[in-house]
């Protein structure tokens, strides 16, 4: 149920923890990978919906296509500002990943992008079919998968220096930051939420659509995904013909034709409505600072801390030791938990690990025995994928 390590990144003196442990379902949805380049190390989370397909192969070819695509720019530019070249390596990277995606399939029709999806000759199954081959064992039926599901895209680089963090974003994954100034832990969430809770991304879906009915109903963009940009989910990326008498059968889907079709009745005629393009946030870095990158599982499990900024305190202090100074923070959460926490001084210093298991159960056996015994067929309790990278700079 769970996978853990530490990747050692030598020539910066960093020790990477990681952590994953997987939720009421029969494999986990979330990846992790460790990146490094001549310029500094990329740590990526991909958390997949409904599947993995699409956090996988990210996961296995994307922070190397980014690591080799900053060190391109940084080498090839004479620009002053080292930031700008970076963040439009992560931007256009992130960007040009995802639009390979469908290129991928594309390219095995007869006029590849430009083929005439109004063509009559795309209504029978059977042509699509010739091409996506009948199997999930034909390499152009998996590309055509990866398209139809989708993950978010969690993506922070460290300078060789471990002076600046870079945080590009997909989706509700979080980055946090904490640090001891004066004192007291201050703690500062790193990246932007793209889903509906957010009001700034429901402003701006709703801009770029200002002629259309709500694009978000039933608390869903489209009344189906809860966020807004994403990798992958190209049946909400293209037009009506392309998403229906094409994509869809690289089945099964999340999304139905009858879906698709429903969003035409109600005027949502203008993709795309999932964005790929991240938002990207440059932050300064100091000794002792502790950086936490989890997926929206681990903030699932601290819904019981009452407030949203408690919450990004938590995922700091429960990590633990390192920052004394979160004990006050401690003692409040453990009210809330309903347990007390594993003593830091303990055998294991992962502490990706720790933070996971302090948020679901801490120090106590049988609550630890119950949240690992809960299955997919527990209609009480739900558990998403829980995936931590964690890192004290030096």
């Amino acid at each position: 149920m769970c996978t853990r390590g530490t990747t050692t990144i030598e020539t910066m003196s960093l020790e990477i923890h990681h952590s994953s442990l997987r939720g009421m379902k029969a494999a986990s949805e979330d990846r992790i990978s460790i990146c490094e380049c001549e310029f500094g190390v990329l740590i990526a989370i991909f958390d997949g919906h409904y599947t993995d397909e699409l956090s996988s192969y990210p996961a296995e070819v994307l922070p190397q296509q980014l690591c080799d695509r900053i060190s391109r720019n940084i080498s090839s530019s004479d620009a002053a500002d080292l930031s700008t070249v970076i963040e439009e390596a992560l931007v256009k990277g992130i960007e040009d990943f995802d639009a390979s995606l469908l290129d991928d399939v594309l390219k095995h029709f007869p006029q590849g992008a430009e083929t005439d999806w109004d063509d009559p000759l795309w209504d029978d199954p059977a042509e699509v079919f010739e091409i996506f081959g009948y199997s999930r064992e034909d390499p152009v039926f998996v590309a055509a998968r990866r398209t139809i599901v989708g993950a978010t895209a969690l993506v922070g680089f460290i300078d060789r220096e471990k002076e600046n963090l870079w945080v590009a974003s997909l989706g509700d994954s979080e980055a946090v930051l904490g640090r001891v100034v004066d004192g007291h832990l201050q703690c500062e969430v790193l990246n932007d939420f793209h889903n509906v809770d957010n009001p700034v991304e429901v402003a701006r879906l709703q801009a770029e659509h200002a002629d259309e009915p709500s694009v978000v109903y039933d608390g869903r963009t489209l009344g189906r995904l809860a966020i807004t940009r994403a990798l992958g989910d190209f049946q909400m990326k293209v037009g009506l013909r392309l998403a229906t008498k094409v994509l869809s059968y690289a089945y099964p889907s999340y999304l139905g034709t009858n879906n698709i079709e429903d969003w035409q009745r109600r005027g949502h005629l203008h993709p795309p409505y999932i964005s790929s393009t991240p938002t990207i946030h440059r932050h300064d870095l100091l000794p002792g600072d502790l950086l936490v990158f989890a997926s929206d599982g681990l903030r699932l499990a601290l819904e019981a801390v009452p407030k949203e900024d408690a919450r990004t305190q938590s995922m700091i202090a429960l990590a633990g030791p390192e920052l004394s100074k979160a004990a006050p923070v401690l003692m409040r959460l453990g009210t809330h938990l309903g347990h007390d926490f594993i003593d830091p001084s303990g055998d294991d210093p992962n502490i990706a690990d720790r933070l996971i298991k302090n948020a679901l159960f801490g120090a106590d056996a049988g609550k630890m025995a119950a949240e690992l015994a809960l299955t997919s067929g527990d209609t009480t309790r739900y558990r998403d994928d829980i995936s931590v990278v964690a890192l004290r700079v030096i």
